[in-house]
């Protein structure tokens, strides 16, 4: 099973009825380096967070050291643009959920995905 099929079926016993996941996104709340001592301060930290955009609100999760979908801690509206992404160099940083999170090249699509289901939302 692929890593955001986990985090999907993992986040849907948050999900209320009718609600479905449009996106999930991982992110880190202290800036990655590369440094192997860097890496293990945002491990003690638990640094590492998950976006989960649904077509009604945004759910943002903590994620254990091994990478599961730990607790939730923050709830937003669906309305907030996350994006879009772009950057100099590899991490993608925004303010839009919070806290600031960075977001690795790798995701890009997922947050440009979570931008248009929002866009393209019915007004409530």
């Amino acid at each position: 099973m692929a890593i955001r099929d986990t985090w999907r079926a993992d986040a849907s016993t948050h999900l209320q009825p009718g609600e479905s996941i449009q996106a999930v996104v991982p992110a880190q709340t202290s800036y990655p380096h590369p440094v192997l001592v860097a890496s293990l301060y945002g491990i003690a930290r638990r640094t590492a967070r998950l976006v989960i955009a649904t077509n009604e609100r945004i759910l943002i999760f903590r994620r254990t050291a091994s990478g599961a979908l730990g607790e939730l801690l923050e709830e937003r509206p669906r309305d907030i643009v996350i994006g879009p992404p772009r950057a100099v160099f590899v991490f993608y940083s925004t303010t839009a959920l919070g806290e600031r999170l960075y977001i690795h090249r790798r995701w890009w699509n997922d947050i440009r995905a979570a931008d248009e289901a929002s866009a393209t939302r019915a007004p409530v």
